[in-house]
């Protein structure tokens, strides 16, 4: 289906700022972006008031809300049609606030396309990068809830895993940028793959649907977090040349500090589980 002309020449102006941005690198944002482009500009026209980031809010409390209910789920003793249902409606509920995270970016380029300035991109992009993280260490934290009152000391240990693990490719991809590199925002492999944020999110909705695999799937995504870690360092440890710009450089530093202090917050809440544990026994 063909563009409108001026969606065509906004989209034209679009690719250009992006391709200045070495860092927006994903496969799945190119083959989307006219899609998404289109659909933001229709959301705006309906809803010209709408900011960048009242959608980042409206994603965090969806995906927070959709995985709260559906674990809750998962430990009630609903059953039936109400239990699937409930679970169902949860599991779409975060899908969809996932699929809206991507509009947030898009509306704000529109935004500073009609008027420059009008929105901070940078605090904007930290934002939003902050609240992914959050929201996926809400999902760890629920099926952590879930397999302790199942009394599944294995499945809240793999939880666990994965809430300690999924800042680590965010840092690792932070400290790459800080040097200048690009890595690979989705991965250059399946397994890669599954430690980005597109691979997290499709785990959160598998382990939650699937509570009687969650300790597999738990226990994957920690493993494909370390190592789409290792593989963006090694990005940074490359001879490729440094093509990320100063400010991008900038900001790569502040997500270091911010996503390294959630890591450690998760890091220190297994030590406190942990003495927990050996106590009780």
């Amino acid at each position: 289906m063909a563009l409108p002309v001026e969606s065509e020449a906004s989209l034209r102006d679009l690719k250009l700022v992006e391709k200045k941005d070495p860092t927006r690198n994903g496969f799945i944002r190119d083959r989307t972006k006219p899609y998404m482009h289109n659909l933001t500009m229709k959301i705006h026209e309906r809803w010209p008031k709408l900011t960048p980031n009242k959608v980042t809010l409206a994603s965090l409390s969806a995906q927070a809300a959709g995985i709260s209910l559906a674990e809750a789920v998962n430990r009630s003793n609903i059953s039936g049609w109400k239990r699937s249902a409930l679970k169902t409606a949860g599991l779409l509920f975060h899908a969809a606030g996932a699929l809206g995270d991507g509009f947030d970016g898009e509306l704000a380029r529109i935004k500073n396309q009609e008027l420059p300035g009008s929105h901070d991109q940078r605090l904007g992009g930290h934002i939003d990068y902050f609240s992914d993280r959050l929201t996926e260490i809400t999902a760890s934290r629920q099926r952590q809830k879930t397999a302790h009152k199942k009394g599944n000391s294995l499945g809240e240990t793999a939880a666990l895993a994965d809430e300690i693990t999924t800042c680590l490719p965010g840092v690792a991809r932070a400290v790459t940028e800080a040097k200048g590199k690009a890595a690979s925002e989705q991965g250059k492999n399946i397994f890669e793959m599954l430690g980005t944020r597109v691979g997290r999110v499709v785990l959160i909705e598998a382990a939650t649907a699937f509570p009687r695999y969650q300790e597999a799937i738990d226990f994957t995504a920690a493993s494909a977090n370390i190592y789409a870690a290792h593989e963006r360092l090694k990005a940074g440890r490359s001879n490729e040349p440094e093509i990320v710009p100063g400010k991008k450089r900038e900001d790569a530093k502040l997500r270091v500090v911010y996503l390294a202090a959630l890591s450690a917050i998760s890091a220190n809440r297994a030590v406190v589980n942990s003495r927990r544990h050996l106590s009780i026994k």
